[in-house]
Order: structure tokens, then C-alpha cells, then sequence
């Protein structure tokens, strides 16, 4: 049968603010610098796991097409988890078939 993926954003103002708040509470590796330097580096793909931005990019061609022959797509924002997950779980139970 065919794949399926689910694909699960977060809002990227979030995502800096709670991977800063991650990488600065590590007692090893840290981060050290202020959120305004953070954010900066993160903007340019200079934090730990590069940009947010190029991955989001990467996924873009298999989300836009969302189901062809060999696929199937899914994308879910934490935001709408957060708002309404019963219909989160109820498209997630009718996307997988189960």
C-alpha cells in the first residue's frame, strides 16, 4: 500500500522560543547567549539542526501534492492540536484507516 506521512508544524516564533529556552537550561552544550543573539542565529540556520526555515522548505513539494500514487500526507499544526484535538484524532483515525 501506499505510505503515509503526518506532518506536524508549530508556529516558528514557538519553536524558537522553546528550543532557546531547551538549549539554554543544558548543562552541557549549552546555549549561553541571550534570546535576541539566539534568535538572530536561528533566523540564519546557525543553531543546532540548522534552519527551521530550509526544513519546512524541504517538506513544502510532499505536502503541497498531499496524496499521489505512492503517498499520502497529512499536516497538522500543534496549534490546532492544542484548539481542537478531538477532531485532530478523529482526521488523524480517518487518514490512517483505522
Amino acid at each position: 500500500g501506499k505510505a503515509k506521512f503526518i506532518y506536524l508544524v508549530r508556529s516558528p516564533m514557538d519553536v524558537c522560543v522553546s528550543f532557546y529556552n531547551h538549549l539554554s537550561h543544558q548543562e552541557e552544550g549549552g546555549y549561553e547567549g541571550s534570546f535576541d543573539n539566539f534568535f538572530t542565529e536561528w533566523i540564519e540556520g546557525k543553531i543546532a539542526f540548522g534552519s527551521w526555515f530550509d526544513h519546512i522548505l524541504s517538506f513544502a513539494p510532499a505536502i503541497a501534492q498531499g496524496h499521489d500514487a505512492e503517498r499520502d500526507v497529512m499536516l497538522i499544526s500543534y496549534e490546532e492540536m492544542l484548539s481542537d484535538i478531538g477532531a485532530v484524532v478523529n482526521n488523524l483515525i480517518s487518514f490512517l484507516s483505522v
